[in-house]
């Protein structure tokens, strides 16, 4: 059930299936909204209470300046302390992986898994904050819908664009919402967020990332490193997929989330 409600100082669209089941919260990736995991969540309704935000920035939620990851991460714990939640199964997708692993540094007895989905403990290299720079050019010049319709078909492998394109034009669409001082503060976020990597190594609670063979973003040669790295994670290399492996292969991410997080 969607609503809207006052969190750390600004309004935030959630949608929570209100069951009395394990909470698994998930949080979408960059330029998308909580329509992203229409066609995914469903498939965990059996083993949890499902919690979806827009994540401030995104789609109908509020803004800050800059909407760092801890920041992000406080307005999540804020509705889990209103929801008297203690303790969830916590999931990102890229962009949510990042306030996904700063919701695990600031309040680690609260996470008792994370699931890292096409995401990483990196910090933006120099290379990539100049990326955002540019980014964040165009979108105050007025772009912000060129930027949306040419980086949503590069989350899905090449050969699954095609068959995907409804997936695709309806985050397009869903984007449409988002506001350009929302996008541009958390590319701010993106840019100044630290590397999580000593946080995995020491992490308590049980790790699992996915990997796509055909991702343009984590390439195969960084996800085998990811895998070597921390050989106490359980990772899942998606042969078919690209970004988007909850899209494109849900029913393989949906059984690895239940067998990990139930």
């Amino acid at each position: 059930m969607n609503s809207f409600t006052i969190l750390q100082d600004i309004p935030v669209r959630v949608f929570d299936t209100k069951t009395d089941k394990t909470p698994i919260v998930l949080l979408h990736g960059y330029l998308e909204t909580i329509e992203i995991w229409d066609s995914f969540f469903p498939l965990l309704n059996e083993n949890f209470r499902v919690i979806l935000f827009d994540l401030p920035g995104h789609g109908m939620s509020g803004s800050y300046d800059i909407n760092t990851m801890s920041r992000q991460a406080a307005v999540i714990k804020a509705y889990l302390d209103k929801e008297r939640i203690t303790c969830i199964a916590l999931a990102g997708h890229s962009m949510g992986g990042y306030v996904a692993q700063a919701f695990t540094l600031d309040y680690p007895d609260t996470v008792r898994s994370l699931v890292l989905i096409h995401s990483t403990p990196f910090s933006d290299s120099e290379e990539k904050k100049c990326m955002r720079e540019l980014e964040i050019s165009q979108i105050k010049a007025g772009k912000l819908q060129d930027v949306i319709e040419r980086f949503m078909p590069l989350v899905y492998a090449p050969k699954n664009r095609k068959p995907f394109e409804e997936f695709i034009d309806e985050a397009i669409g869903a984007a449409m919402v988002h506001e350009p001082e929302g996008i541009i503060a958390s590319l701010k976020g993106l840019m100044e967020r630290p590397s999580y990597e000593s946080l995995l190594l020491q992490l308590k609670c049980p790790l699992l990332f996915f990997f796509g063979t055909e991702d343009q973003f984590i390439t195969l040669d960084r996800a085998r490193y990811l895998f070597d790295a921390y050989p106490k994670a359980n990772s899942i290399f998606l042969e078919n997929s690209g970004h988007q492996g909850f899209i494109e292969e849900p029913k393989v991410v949906a059984e690895a989330i239940i067998s990990l997080c139930s």
